[in-house]
């Protein structure tokens, strides 16, 4: 195993681009971000209140826990706003899906829940209990759990499940080391990535990339890591050093380029600012964006961060990254050219122009990332041509119409007005 260190000072850049939605004005201490083809799922909770969770379609606020003093949420999504969440509450792991009442899974949850879903849709929870890193499992009729790493000491947790239907957990431990743990089908195989005296028992992300292969953002010392497994080895570098008095929460996801985005919230005495990190493959550009705390990002359907966090002041919010001007004015492209009518009703059709021959993906969003309406129109010559868009299913309202070809994307606004 290999291990870079590449310290870097980041210069900060503005957040034009950046826009904020109130997505639930009760306080959420603790936020959990995740999205579905229908929509965005925001579980949020804290000390003394209880926990809900808000989806982007209007964002409609439902409560699954009416007694408070909850910690440590994390959701997960699969399909037709079916959300699994877990928490803990009053140091029990508790466990609630879309249709059911909060179950206690562990009565021994001293913090940090991580859940995702196998694909049949089962749920897995790592979490950390006692002084033990935890896992549990649903089969179908019931829940299966075990110790995976005793005696870690003060320990956070972050779940992913891989290309093979096999879980694997990050955790990093006051007791001074970052480990992996991955199923491997028969058992669990660990490995410690870093070790020393200055790890710290907060800010641990995990997400995986279209190879499967693992992306960690940790809290060292005050300084923010990043670590990456390529196949064979490990590499790391501090990608965020020195700038404040400490870092907390920190949460990664991946884009479909294997590029890293990394949200955390930062403290500086009594101020706690939400900072976005991303690689676009060759380096890291950082934004301070706005006060807040717990921080959790994912791509949204246009392949643009968002970020949901809690906002002391303000409740908890949603951040929507506008490269594609989701709420600014249509993209100019030579790509795509024009929507017309617009407003339209049932039918809209779109003025495309391709340099090279291939397929077309069109997909209309609303502008939280739901996925409304997807076509593609495969093997097209080169040049200028107009494909026809069935608005039928689609209820009135703004939404961004994206073209995606090979050569690139290009998005505009589109309403819908019956």
């Amino acid at each position: 195993m290999k291990l870079f260190l590449n310290l870097m000072i980041l210069s900060s850049i503005s957040m034009a681009s950046w826009q904020t939605q109130n997505v639930a004005i009760i306080d959420g201490s603790y936020v959990s971000l995740a999205k579905d083809d229908s929509g965005l799922f925001i579980s949020h909770c804290g000390v003394g209140i209880n926990l809900s969770y808000t989806i982007s379609t209007g964002w409609a606020t439902f409560g699954l826990q009416s007694e408070g003093d909850n910690y440590y949420t994390s959701v997960a999504a699969s399909g037709s706003q079916d959300v699994h969440v877990a928490w803990s509450n009053n140091f029990e792991l508790k466990y609630s899906d879309y249709s059911r009442a909060g179950q206690v899974l562990d009565t021994s949850c001293h913090s940090n829940t991580s859940i995702a879903l196998y694909d049949n849709g089962f749920p897995a929870i790592a979490y950390y209990g006692d002084t033990d890193v935890k896992f549990i499992s649903w089969d179908g009729s019931d829940w299966n759990g075990e110790v995976i790493d005793p005696e870690c000491g003060c320990s956070t947790v972050a779940l992913a499940i891989n290309n093979s239907n096999q879980p694997l957990i990050a955790y990093s431990s006051n007791n001074g080391f970052l480990r992996i743990a991955q199923w491997d089908g028969s058992q669990w195989d660990i490995t410690t990535i870093d070790s020393g005296s200055d790890f710290f028992s907060d800010g641990i992300g995990l997400a995986l990339d279209s190879s499967g292969n693992p992306h960690i953002a940790s809290r060292r010392n005050y300084d923010l890591y990043y670590y990456y497994y390529d196949g064979s080895d490990w590499s790391s570098e501090a990608i965020d050093t020195g700038l404040f008095s400490s870092l907390a929460s920190a949460s990664i996801t991946v884009d479909n380029s294997g590029n890293p985005h990394i949200a955390y919230n930062a403290i500086d005495g009594s101020t706690s600012t939400i900072i976005y990190l991303h690689n676009d493959g060759s380096e890291w550009t950082r934004e301070e964006l706005e006060p807040g705390t717990c921080p959790s990002i994912i791509i949204d359907s246009y392949g643009d961060p968002g970020i949901a966090f809690s906002d002391n002041e303000d409740g908890v919010k949603y951040l929507c990254h506008n490269t594609m001007s989701a709420f600014g004015d249509p993209v100019a492209s030579s790509l795509l050219q024009g929507i017309s009518p617009n407003p339209a009703s049932t039918s809209a059709s779109l003025d495309i122009a391709l340099a090279v021959p291939g397929n077309v993906a069109v997909t209309v969003c609303d502008l939280s990332g739901r996925v409304v309406e997807q076509l593609e129109f495969k093997d097209l010559p080169h040049g200028a041509r107009t494909l026809e868009l069935d608005l039928t299913a689609v209820p009135s309202g703004m939404y961004i119409c994206r073209v995606a070809t090979n050569e690139g994307s290009a998005a505009s606004r589109l309403t819908v007005l019956r």
